[in-house]
């Protein structure tokens, strides 16, 4: 499996995202400015391309990790959090 490194400022990038997010929770189905915060922070990185996703509540996000030149890479991965 091939691991990457953090440079000290992505690592403290995603820390600082990490914590606004903790710092700003929202009731469960109610998500919006969760997902909005998650898009707009996908959408800053190299590689992924944002997927149409509907749901009930509209809440929710769903991202593709592409490789060189946009070619989807053949690893799958699904996270989901709560």
């Amino acid at each position: 499996m091939k691991t990457v490194q953090l440079t000290e400022e992505e690592y403290n990038r995603i820390l600082a995202f990490k914590r606004d997010l903790h710092m700003h929770p929202e009731l469960s189905r109610k998500e919006v400015q969760t997902t909005a915060k998650i898009r707009a922070f996908l959408e800053t990185l190299p590689d992924f391309s944002i997927l149409p996703l509907e749901t009930e509540t509209g809440t929710g996000i769903a991202a593709q990790i592409c490789g060189e030149h946009g070619k989807e890479k053949s690893l799958e991965i699904m996270l989901r959090a709560d």
